[in-house]
């Protein structure tokens, strides 16, 4: 929840700054609003599929073509075993994968419902 309050509060912050330096005030402050929220927002779902192994396929992939690339006498035996299948890296990365809270998704959302409360408002 701190996390969640501090991120939230940086965002109010710039967008106020931003909003300040432009003559129409409260347009220019539901548009950084939403700007901002909607910059988060993308940031929060590329994250969120990350933690959840969304591209976790690329990353099996890379790693099985730098293999084939490299000269088979290079490889020790446990380079040529290591994730030999996709389900043991699946495995594998689950495990060292750290579950972590959704804070820049929600500040996001807190973003937009700001903006969207001031163009009632206002508008």
């Amino acid at each position: 929840m701190k996390t969640i309050g501090i991120t939230y509060f940086l965002t109010a912050m710039i967008s106020l700054m931003i909003a300040f330096f432009n003559n129409p005030f409260m347009l220019n402050l539901t548009n950084t609003f939403t700007i901002i929220g909607l910059l988060l927002l993308i940031l929060g779902l590329f994250l969120y599929l990350e933690r959840n192994g969304y591209f976790d396929v690329i990353g099996y992939t890379f790693g099985r073509v730098v293999k084939f690339h490299i000269k088979k006498k290079d490889l020790t035996p446990e380079d040529k075993e290591l994730y030999s299948e996709f389900h043991t890296y699946i495995n594998e990365k689950s495990q060292k994968r750290l579950s972590r809270s959704n804070a820049i998704l929600y500040v996001a959302l807190l973003d937009i419902i700001t903006s969207l409360i001031i163009n009632m408002i206002w508008f």
